[in-house]
């Protein structure tokens, strides 16, 4: 189960463009965890960031984690061209109006309404915390 758990990882996209976007010859996404990474290490390497009250290591794991709410089914329907069927299934007809980042909240802080995704979210954090190997 964890083997199929962190295959499905590299479907979820972080960062995504519309399908329709001509001109640009890069990736149409970027992997949510690789974009989850990038940020954590801007953050760590950002003039200044040394001075918070933090650990590096800390500050981003904190960063990296403000975009777990990217797994919902509402944030990956944004872009239908590129929802992860492989990660998620079929797209839904209609799928629930929601913020990434209050979803994100709502993971972190464990308000355990929601718990269809929990291992992608455990999986996640472990990969973020630096515990990608399997």
């Amino acid at each position: 189960m964890v083997n199929e758990a962190y295959d499905m990882l590299r479907f979820l996209w972080g960062k995504a463009r519309p399908a329709d976007q001509g001109g640009n010859t890069g990736a149409p996404i970027h992997p949510l965890v690789a974009h989850m990474l990038d940020v954590a290490a801007v953050a760590v390497l950002w003039p200044g960031s040394g001075r918070l009250a933090l650990d590096r290591r800390q500050l981003g794991l904190l960063v990296a984690l403000h975009d777990i709410g990217k797994v919902t089914p509402a944030f990956q329907a944004q872009v239908p061209a590129h929802w992860p069927w492989q990660a998620l299934g079929p797209l839904p007809d209609a799928v629930v109006d929601s913020r990434h980042d209050v979803d994100g909240l709502i993971k972190v802080t464990g308000d355990g309404k929601e718990v269809w995704l929990q291992s992608f979210y455990c999986l996640i954090w472990k990969r973020c915390a630096g515990g990608a190997s399997r």
